[in-house]
Formats: C-alpha cells, structure tokens, sequence
C-alpha cells in the first residue's frame, strides 16, 4: 500500500505540503488547471526526487474560479487541450507516466462510460501507463482496456 496525496494546489510554499511530501509515497501534483502553476510544479517534482516520492500529473477541467470541483460544460476537444497543457506544464519538469484526475472529471470519470473512455485513450496516447482511481469504476475499466495499469485508490 502507497500512501498518496493531493499536492501543490496552495502553492510551492506552503508548510503543509511541504511537511506531508516526506510522509507520502505518491504525490499527485496539480498542474493549472485548477490550481497549481510553473513554481509549484517545479518545487514539488524536485522535492519528490529529492524523497524517492512517486509522481502522478494531476489533472482537472480547467476550472480555477470552483478549483476544478464543478463538472463544466466543456467540448470533447477543448477538454482535450487543456489536459494536454496540464500534462505539458508537468512534463517540462519531469517524465511523468502516472495521472490522478482531481475533483469533478474524477468523479465523472468514475461514472462516465463515454468521458472515461475518451480520458483513457488520450492518457494512453499521451505516454500513460498508469492511472489512480477506484478498481471497480468507469475509468478503471477503460484504462484497463487501453493497456494501463490501475493504481487503486481505496
């Protein structure tokens, strides 16, 4: 069992996070799009280097004003693009293979056979090989069909 958590979404600064990155084995690290910028990204990438913390990008709808936890109305294409510069914002740090979705496409993607199976094979075709969400849900079973590993969250 791997103890993992949410992380940078107060910023690259704060104590909290700061003191939970050396308890944890995963640290899921926002990247924009509904918290999370270039500085926190960087800060974090390098302290999970520095404590042999496992790396998960971790994306939302691109939703800063509710912090990612209102499922939007959003085209199949612009959801598209803004995962693409979230993964893009992490990636310029580090060779990230792992996603963790935060919030309202987590939860929808949990129940969304449509959402989870477009989410997964853009995962897959983006160098995803491992995906954080519970065994028994929609995207669980679409990433599974896609080829990637599920890291369950209980």
């Amino acid at each position: 069992m791997i103890v993992n958590c949410d992380i940078g979404e107060r910023g690259a600064d704060h104590p909290v996070d700061l003191e939970l990155m050396k308890k944890i084995g995963l640290a899921n690290i926002a990247c924009g799009g509904h918290a999370g910028d270039e500085d926190s990204v960087r800060t974090f990438c390098a302290l999970a280097e520095e404590l042999d913390v496992l790396i998960a990008a971790h994306l939302s709808y691109p939703d800063r004003e509710n912090f990612g936890r209102t499922t939007i109305e959003i085209s199949d294409k612009a959801l598209l693009e803004s995962l693409d510069q979230q993964l893009k914002l992490i990636r310029e740090v580090t060779p990230v293979v792992r996603v963790k979705l935060h919030g309202a496409i987590y939860n929808d993607c949990n129940v969304d056979e449509r959402l989870a199976g477009l989410v997964a094979l853009w995962m897959k075709d983006n160098g995803i090989e491992e995906v954080v969400t519970p065994f028994d849900s929609a995207l669980a079973d679409a990433s599974r069909a896609a080829g990637m590993k599920v890291f369950s969250e209980a």
